[in-house]
């Protein structure tokens, strides 16, 4: 069985509380997977690197204990593209998949991974 972490980034409180978190555990429990941790982050700017959920996540994810990353969208891990490499990169390192929810279906982020990195790296 998959060990899944989700992880939601907002910059402000809202109604998107009430039905994210569920939405995304509801998917992974569909998909046969277990939610290892919901990691959520209020309150810090999404250009922010010093958000303590997120280190904690990928600290947990270095030590074995996740399979996958699930988001909903690519913007709650960094709107910097370098940065985003960074984190995708760290994930990665320790065969972490990271994963997109979109409109009900889960999408893998390897696939366009390469393409990012070529021209953020200018290759």
């Amino acid at each position: 069985m998959k060990r899944i972490a989700i992880y939601i980034h907002h910059a402000r409180s809202g109604e998107w509380e009430m039905w994210q978190p569920k939405m995304l555990q509801d998917y992974v429990c569909k998909q046969g997977g277990t939610v290892v941790g919901s990691y959520i982050e209020i309150g810090y700017v999404g250009q922010n690197r010093l958000r303590p959920n997120l280190e904690r996540l990928l600290i947990e994810c270095e030590s074995g204990n996740v399979d996958e990353v699930l988001i909903l969208n690519v913007s709650h891990l960094s709107r910097n593209t370098y940065e985003f490499i960074k984190i995708y990169e760290r994930l990665k390192k320790c065969n972490v998949c990271l994963s997109v929810m979109q409109l009900g279906t889960s999408k893998n982020v390897d696939e366009t991974m390469t393409l990012l990195k070529a021209v953020s790296y200018g290759t």
